[in-house]
């Protein structure tokens, strides 16, 4: 957290001095106002170094001549209050005798006036309508306001007009300046509206007004517009009450460049675009980006980093900064504090990889949840391979030897670079100008149709990411070069009608609420034939009128036109200065954007975009995930099917074996129990195979034979004769030996 804003909010400065070389100002510049006045550095603890700096640091701590600042200008009049300019003595009292003289928004000079040191001292025109006035600040304890006069009673008011020797010149809101100078003709202050693209748009007939005195005073972010049109002359910005800084209509909030910002009706808030601008004032102020970014690729020793070093941006607030590097060659990392000095060692470096990065401006917002950040990609970072930083041993002093003056061979003449955009909206590099002239589509009577600027188009959404592509030629120039491209907002049409400057609408407000993020920056261009411009384009919620709750039908069928254009480039040699008007910008260098809403579609023409799907293909699609789906339910059902029975068969044949193991245990348990007996008649014992007798087997085999083979005996007559005598015929008589064979 930084601590000086608190001082500046009071007016108080902050002097930091540094002796030796042991310390980097670029780490403690977040501790002053003014990083150019209020770091001294003394080169030494010597009586010499720490004298000669005396003066330095007396004109700063007590000046004793004069210093004024200005911290107030109302640059228009259009009759409710006049104009003025507010300036503040820092230095010296200024007395009678002093003469102050003015150029720019007042010309002319005062004299005859006591101005104490610490005074506010205003010069109003009195021929404007209206009253110079200062009410409100008596309640909020600014100063001590005179009930007659309804002006500070601490402040000094000089009149200008034509009966004075100082006159009020005529300029607008957004183009003036005022300088103030002593009677010797020494510039005591100078301000200029727009020296830096942070300056905010006051409303006609409000004022600037320094923020805090504190604060330095060319800055234009440090500014913000009054809260009423008579402001705050001869005292400190005014706080406004929540009233005075409502919105009512969406062009309040987009004043001063936001095109993508909206006002909430209900809540009278602005609702900025997720970046380059956050709320502040009623509207949507412009975010302040650093600059000069450079990452030091050091050697020292064994040990390889990258120092990223880069200048903060011109604002005096608690501002944060992020450094976004690749750690990987698709992967990047941020790293987010206050300082403007970085040391990182997994730094992902490729030869010959000109960008290692970008910075961006972080502000953290009471009542926010998440911080605003400026525009991502405006701010690159440069690889600058640096030498080791170990003291070199002195070279020998020795006269050297005269080298030959033999004439040396001449070094390659290149011709000058060129830069143009490349893409897929043309077929071949430079389109139609393809294989003619660099000045082919440049000269004043270039009306060929194909000289038109070329277009391709996107479909916003949340944080959509798109490339543009800048080409260098020749492909080998070995000089790193320089790129300065910007986008403008053009308005809407209707692109499927054929673009026709007569049909752009609204090139003020952007209805269809669609931004493209970052809206300008450089690029480098070192060692490679192009570089792609990294874009982001957002949409933000349609708020419909309360007497047309479907407006996003009025929208349909319309894009919003953005102009990407490349409008100048600067190349360096091989000494490391800059060669001037060697670098062209030739034919294509302007591309039309044609952006539509995702959810209300517009007429893309294609080239580069989201192509919109026609209706049947996605019924096809449609259709084809349904029978995928229906396919694989029943490739599942025939493996759950198959599962299931393998799993029952499985558990069968468990169920047997454990049964058979059962009624083995059992029975071997009841014959150790002798509970059961095997019966001896039987013909083998279960389990057991009986011992094999070959002999015994065999007889029985014959044995079988014999008892199926069929017996045939020899047949046998009896012949019975009956013997002769008395018993004849009586065969049972007893006494005849009946048993005694009949035939000897």
């Amino acid at each position: 957290m930084s601590i000086y804003p608190c001082t500046l909010f009071s007016g108080i400065e902050v002097i930091f001095i540094g002796i030796g070389d042991s310390w980097r100002q670029a780490r403690i510049d977040c501790l002053v106002g003014d990083t150019t006045n209020d770091v001294i550095s003394i080169a030494s603890y010597s009586e010499s170094d720490l004298n000669a700096s005396l003066p330095t640091i007396y004109q700063r701590i007590c000046p004793i001549d004069t210093k004024i600042k200005i911290s107030e200008v109302k640059p228009i009049n259009t009759g409710s209050a006049p104009r003025f300019v507010e300036f503040f003595n820092m230095g010296m009292s200024i007395t009678s005798s002093d003469t102050l003289n003015f150029d720019g928004l007042i010309t002319g000079s005062i004299t005859n006036n006591n101005i104490d040191q610490g005074v506010y001292f205003v010069l109003f025109d009195e021929d404007d309508g209206g009253s110079l006035s200062c009410s409100q600040c008596g309640s909020q304890q600014q100063c001590t306001v005179n009930t007659s006069t309804n002006l500070c009673d601490e402040a000094v008011y000089i009149p200008c007009g034509n009966s004075y020797n100082c006159q009020f010149n005529s300029q607008s809101m957004t183009i003036w300046n005022i300088d103030i100078m002593d009677d010797s003709s020494n510039m005591l202050d100078s301000l200029t509206y727009s020296t830096d693209e942070s300056w905010p748009i006051a409303p006609s007939d409000y004022s600037y007004s320094l923020e805090y005195l504190g604060y330095n005073n060319e800055y234009g972010a440090n500014y913000v517009r009054s809260c009423t049109v008579n402001a705050s002359p001869g005292s400190p910005t005014l706080n406004c009450t929540s009233n005075q800084l409502q919105c009512s209509l969406a062009g309040q909030c987009q004043q001063s460049g936001d095109n993508g910002a909206d006002c909430n009706q209900q809540t009278g808030e602005c609702l900025c675009s997720n970046t380059g601008f956050y709320p502040k004032r009623g509207s949507c102020y412009p975010i302040p980006q650093p600059s000069n970014c450079i990452a030091y690729k050091v050697k020292n020793g064994s040990q390889n980093f990258f120092r990223f070093q880069f200048d903060g941006a011109p604002f005096d607030a608690n501002e944060f900064y992020s450094v976004v590097y690749y750690q990987t060659a698709t992967q990047m990392v941020t790293i987010t504090d206050q300082s403007r000095i970085r040391t990182e060692n997994d730094v992902y470096y490729v030869a010959p990889m000109a960008i290692s990065g970008y910075v961006y401006t972080e502000l953290d917002i009471d009542g926010y949840s998440s911080p605003f950040k400026s525009y991502e990609w405006s701010s690159n970072c440069s690889i600058i391979t640096q030498s080791p930083t170990d003291s070199p041993t002195p070279s020998p002093t020795l006269s050297p030897t005269s080298s030959p003056t033999l004439s040396p061979t001449a070094s390659p003449t290149w011709t000058s670079p060129k830069i143009y955009l490349s893409g897929d909206f043309c077929q071949q590099d430079r389109c139609f100008c393809n294989g003619k002239g660099w000045d082919c589509c440049l000269a004043e009577n270039a009306t060929n149709a194909n000289c038109t600027d070329k277009q391709r188009s996107w479909t916003a959404g949340f944080d959509t990411f798109v490339f543009n592509s800048i080409k260098l030629y020749p492909e080998t120039y070995p000089y790193p070069t320089l790129i300065q491209w910007r986008i403008r907002y053009n308005g809407t049409t209707y692109v499927d009608q054929g673009y026709d400057e007569s049909q752009q609408q609204n090139t003020t407000r952007n209805s269809l609420g669609i931004t493209v993020n970052p809206m300008n920056g450089s690029a480098w261009i070192n060692g490679t034939t192009s570089i792609n411009i990294p874009l982001t384009l957002n949409e933000s919620e349609i708020i419909c009128p309360e007497n047309n709750t479907d407006c996003t039908k009025d929208l349909i069928g319309l894009s919003a036109v953005f102009v990407f254009e490349a409008y100048e480039c600067t190349t360096w040699n091989d000494q490391g200065s800059t060669i001037s008007d060697i670098c062209n910008i030739v034919y294509p260098s302007q591309l039309n954007m044609y952006i539509d809403r995702s959810d209300t579609g517009g007429g893309g023409i294609g080239g580069g975009g989201e192509d919109k799907i026609p209706t049947w293909l996605w019924i096809v699609l449609i259709a084809g995930a349904i029978f995928l789906l229906l396919l694989s339910w029943l490739l599942y059902r025939y493996w759950y099917k198959g599962r299931k029975q393998s799993l029952a068969y499985h558990k069968i044949t468990d169920d047997i074996i454990v049964q058979t193991e059962l009624n083995d245990q059992s029975l071997t348990t009841k014959l150790q129990n002798k509970d059961t007996q095997f019966n001896p008649l039987a013909t083998g014992m279960p389990g057991k195979d009986r011992e094999h007798d070959p002999l015994t087997a065999e007889r029985q085999e014959r044995a079988k034979q014999q008892e199926n083979d069929m017996v045939e005996p020899n047949a046998v007559k009896n012949v019975f004769r009956e013997e002769m005598g008395q018993k004849a015929g009586n065969r049972n008589s007893n006494s005849q030996n009946m048993n005694a064979p009949l035939l000897g």
